[in-house]
């Protein structure tokens, strides 16, 4: 699943879960605090 990047650069991988769980995250406040507003 992991394959979207051809070069595993440890300077990119951090970055990308990073990434992810910042956006997954903003993804569950928003559904969590939707139904409020």
């Amino acid at each position: 699943m992991e394959k979207d990047n051809v070069e595993d650069s440890p300077e990119l991988v951090l970055p990308n879960k990073i990434f992810r769980f910042k956006l997954t995250w903003m993804v569950h406040e928003t559904i969590i605090n939707y139904p409020r507003v």
